[in-house]
């Protein structure tokens, strides 16, 4: 009887010490650092494991835990250094994507008083970084109406915003689709930050026209985040003025310089205007208004037997009409285009791979 007590103490003090050394060991385990963000220069895995190689040379910048303690202590986002990488990362602080534009520097004026005067003869208002004279002004005395002239002179005289080069923002879109592919994508650029540093101005690298397709969604497709693409949709990529308007003000007024039209294989939309007469009403003004455009790009090819299943030169060829129709019916965008300022690119995604083939 003593020996079985015995043995059953003994089995116990084991047991207890064995817990006891489990719990330490899992105390004392280091904290896993989270994955670094995966930025707009890199294509996915084969970039994760160089940069993974030498953590200590990776970055001298402390990188965010996957469960920040409160949301208050959020780190800011930072540029994070990998393998290899040959130009400006275009996420978070990179100044080369995030180009603030001309600056406007007005005088402040004193709202404490009934009348203001007005500058003096020969003053000078700044405008992205050129001092120009004003001419000697009349006395003001509404101050609301001083403001409001001052910024139209301003905003009137300025120069046009140059953003990032077309050649370079071809190639960050091209990453991102190869990281969508491999399923590695970013985790940066859409934190609270983000959405502080993006708040009060628009400054995208690019524009996205692309079908309404649910299953093309640029913004994954291409793995961008807040602020960086202008994406505008519509069935079919039918145009009209407010995409066209849409397409010239981010030319125009936030200067991005790559305009991409992106078709998609297996698209509804074509493949209604194969099949259907020519004459054919979709059951709406506004449905057939759409389709108009996409019968009107395919009509060599309607009533014909599609070329293959998922009807890619059919595509193609809708894609391409589509982007010539940018420049045949914006002459501001056909300007543009001629001196090179903007870039109009065509590309194809390929629902069953994930792919997207520029041309």
């Amino acid at each position: 009887m003593n020996s079985a007590l015995f043995k059953m103490i003994l089995l116990s003090m084991i047991f207890a010490n064995v817990s006891c050394a489990l719990k330490t060991k899992t105390r004392e385990r280091p904290a896993i650092p989270t994955q670094t963000s995966e930025m707009n220069e890199h294509t996915g895995p084969a970039d994760k494991v160089a940069a993974t190689t030498e953590p200590a040379a990776a970055s001298t910048e402390p990188v965010a835990t996957e469960t920040p303690a409160a949301p208050a202590a959020e780190p800011a986002p930072v540029d994070v250094a990998v393998a290899a990488p040959t130009e400006p990362i275009p996420v978070e602080t990179s100044s080369s994507n995030l180009d603030e534009g001309p600056s406007i520097q007005l005088k402040k004026i004193d709202t404490s008083t009934k009348s203001t005067p007005a500058p003096a003869k020969g003053k000078a208002i700044l405008i992205g970084g050129a001092t120009t004279a004003t001419a000697e002004p009349a006395k003001v005395d509404d101050n609301s109406a001083a403001v409001a002239a001052a910024i139209e002179a301003a905003t009137s005289a300025r120069p046009r915003v140059s953003n990032v080069e077309p050649q370079k923002v071809l190639k960050w879109l091209q990453n991102g689709n190869r990281r969508f592919v491999k399923g590695f994508l970013r985790k940066d650029g859409q934190a609270a930050a983000d959405r502080k540093r993006t708040a009060t101005a628009a400054k995208p690298h690019a524009v996205v026209f692309a079908s309404s397709d649910s299953r093309v969604p640029p913004e994954l497709v291409f793995d961008q985040k807040l602020g960086e693409i202008t994406v505008i949709r519509t069935q079919g990529l039918s145009l009209d003025a407010a995409a066209l308007g849409s397409i010239e003000t981010a030319a125009e007024d936030q200067g991005v310089r790559l305009i991409v039209v992106l078709g998609n294989t297996f698209s509804d939309a074509v493949r209604s205007a194969m099949s259907q007469a020519p004459d054919h009403d979709y059951g709406s003004p506004s449905m057939n208004h759409v389709m108009s455009d996409v019968r009107e790009r395919l009509a060599d090819v309607v009533g014909t037997k599609p070329s293959s299943k998922d009807m890619a030169l059919e595509s193609w060829l809708n894609t391409r009409r589509a982007a010539s129709d940018l420049v045949k019916r914006s002459a501001m965008l056909e300007t543009s285009a001629k001196s090179g300022q903007v870039v109009i690119r065509s590309a194809m995604y390929h629902a069953e791979t994930g792919t997207v083939e520029f041309e």
